[in-house]
């Protein structure tokens, strides 16, 4: 380029190769096989209206994007009886090839469906089958071994995720990771699931159903807003967010929900708690609780209710509406988690 910077991003998109992925494409393992032809390239696959059967886990190189048509257009759809020999607990449905040192994945207007009520061999080793790890849709990071360092700098967006048996959205060990404009309805575990450094999370509309909306676990310096979790149609007793530190090598800090309405959960609306020292600085302000802490009498689950706190210091929870819900609107107290830490400090104010 003569007389202008080349950015990275500039350099990026002359350097990438354009793919338009053939209908006949309509198989995971076929869409591998392209995926190892084209090799370790900065690469973008451009995805017409189509279903693509997920029938083997699929794994791509750095610098991939997968550009769909729509999330009515585009859909992954998991096998009927996905064998746990190959789709074991832990593997998910996507995932980039090196999971250690990803960076530069772009996945955007497509949807995921997790045929949930068709994997009956996962059904004969769980009573539940649901919350186990099984069929994590997109997942960044090592699955349960986590490190900061393991994604850099992707994006996820106009994505949408239904009846897995895991989460839809699950990243432990990320940096600079942008998610937005996501819906969820049955997923098995969290919608969102981040052990992160640097994250934005925005327009999320999560109807839950096993577990949280969105969750984030040992991060920092992650933002949450204009998002809507509903818990009115599951069965979930989680919260709508979960904000937990539990590793003791890290903590968790500066983390911030704004401007987000969450309904009818059976848990608090948000919950925060820490097991492990030294966590701090955490915001929610100008969000609706409605109907939070539903929670039936019959499990004995204290201190539900729009906002449970506990392990944390410098909490501030202000200009909020808490409407209805049961239990407190605000608690320090814990919430179904053994080995919280009490005593922290918070403000509370303006609500």
């Amino acid at each position: 380029l003569i007389g202008e910077v080349c950015t990275t991003e500039k350099r990026r998109f002359l350097m990438t190769e354009i793919i338009e992925v053939p209908t006949t494409t309509n198989t995971t393992s076929k869409l591998q096989a392209l995926i190892n032809k084209t090799g370790n390239i900065s690469a973008k696959y451009i995805f017409p209206a189509m279903k693509i059967t997920v029938d083997v886990p699929l794994t791509y190189y750095n610098n991939t994007e997968f550009a769909g048509s729509g999330i009515n257009s585009t859909i992954f759809k998991l096998m009927k009886d996905a064998p746990t020999t190959i789709f074991k607990e832990g593997t998910p449905l996507l995932a980039p090839k090196n999971p250690t040192a990803a960076e530069n994945i772009i996945i955007h207007d497509i949807a995921f469906d997790g045929t949930r009520d068709s994997q009956a061999y996962v059904k004969k080793l769980y009573n539940k089958p649901w919350g186990h790890g099984y069929h994590n849709i997109l997942m960044l990071g090592v699955f349960g071994n986590p490190a900061y360092t393991n994604t850099k700098n992707c994006k996820l967006y106009n994505l949408s995720f239904k009846d897995s048996l895991g989460d839809g959205i699950r990243a432990e060990g990320i940096y600079n990771v942008t998610i937005h404009d996501i819906y969820g309805e049955r997923v098995g575990h969290d919608l969102i699931c981040l052990v992160a450094d640097t994250a934005s999370v925005y327009k999320v509309k999560a109807k839950i159903d096993v577990n949280a909306g969105i969750r984030t676990r040992s991060a920092r310096n992650v933002k949450m807003w204009d998002c809507e979790i509903d818990g009115s149609g599951g069965t979930a007793y989680s919260p709508g967010f979960e904000v937990q530190s539990t590793a003791s090598n890290w903590k968790s800090y500066n983390i911030e929900i704004w401007n987000c309405y969450v309904h009818d959960t059976f848990g608090p609306g948000v919950q925060i708690i820490g097991t492990v020292p030294n966590n701090s600085d955490i915001q929610i302000h100008h969000c609706v609780f409605e109907n939070c802490g539903e929670m039936p009498p019959a499990n004995k689950l204290p201190y539900v209710g729009g906002v449970v706190f506990d392990g944390f210091n410098n909490i501030k929870i202000y200009s909020n509406d808490f409407i209805g819900c049961l239990g407190n609107s605000v608690s320090n107290a814990k919430y179904d988690i053994a080995g919280s830490m009490s005593g922290l400090t918070a403000e509370v104010y303006n609500n």
